[in-house]
């Protein structure tokens, strides 16, 4: 009882951090508690077996220690369903933050633009697919609300949108807040040190990270990007130096690289 009413309490404090960290802390600690019965059971069983084929231990005191093992393993499970519907109970019951939420109408489209705080949080291609997509995933990782105001991250992100398109400005100073997991954020972080104006491959970003072989995940992180432009996946091309898919649809991201190279004075990208 003791063991129980320890782990209870070291899991209740680990919920409340854990509700300021994305919840990830749980998930973690429910994960190393799951991990560690399996593997005890494993040892166990292991050693339980070499002691019969031994014939150093007999057969009801086999079962006796199979009963007793069970029990702990049952006080854990109680336990860890004791904290799971703890969890659930704080995820149903916390307190829903605002998201600042306004319409940008650029030359390639009209974009949405969110803020939380003072962190600009999306700025995505309206009516489009993958807009509904990127929305419900802010909300959900960020536990807000949309609301149709303005903010000053929004109207700052709004000016230097105006300033790219009339080609007077190549990089953005907004802060941003990266709603995904962390490889997606890796890969999404990597995208603003490709030149203005020059292209890389998916292959060059998985090679950029470290991770060669994940052009695929890479891929599909750059298709995930809920923060267009100012995250430039726009600049991501084919192998074969094709344009690929983009949010915006492939005319928008068409005029972004044709906009940016014929300010930067680069060579063509096909």
């Amino acid at each position: 009882m003791a063991f129980r009413e320890t782990l209870v309490t070291f899991g209740s404090a680990l919920l409340q951090l854990a509700c300021r960290v994305n919840m990830m802390a749980i998930r973690m600690f429910l994960l190393l508690i799951t991990t560690i019965i399996v593997c005890q059971l494993l040892i166990f069983s292991i050693l339980t077996l070499l002691l019969i084929a031994n014939r150093q231990i007999r057969i009801p005191t086999f079962f006796n220690m199979i009963k007793s093992r069970l029990a702990d393993i049952f006080r854990y499970l109680s336990t860890l369903r004791l904290l799971a519907a703890h969890y659930n109970y704080k995820m149903t019951n916390m307190k829903k933050g605002v998201a600042c939420l306004q319409y940008y109408k650029s030359p390639c489209g009209e974009m949405v633009l969110a803020s939380v705080d003072d962190e600009l949080c999306l700025c995505d291609w309206n009516d489009m697919p993958c807009s509904e997509r990127n929305m419900r995933r802010v909300m959900r990782m960020m536990r807000v609300e949309f609301t149709r105001r303005s903010s000053d991250v929004i109207q700052r992100a709004m000016g230097q949108l105006d300033e790219y398109f009339t080609g007077s400005r190549m990089t953005f100073d907004i802060p941003l807040h990266l709603c995904g997991t962390e490889f997606q954020k890796r890969v999404w972080l990597s995208l603003p040190y490709i030149p203005y104006g020059e292209t890389r491959s998916y292959k060059d970003i998985a090679v950029g990270i470290g991770q060669p072989n994940a052009v695929r995940a890479v891929a599909q992180a750059i298709g995930a990007n809920a923060i267009s432009i100012l995250v430039p996946c726009h600049r991501v091309i084919g192998c074969n130096h094709t344009l690929t898919g983009y949010a915006g649809g492939l005319d928008a991201k068409k005029k972004l690289l044709e906009l940016e190279r014929r300010e930067s004075f680069t060579q063509p990208y096909l």
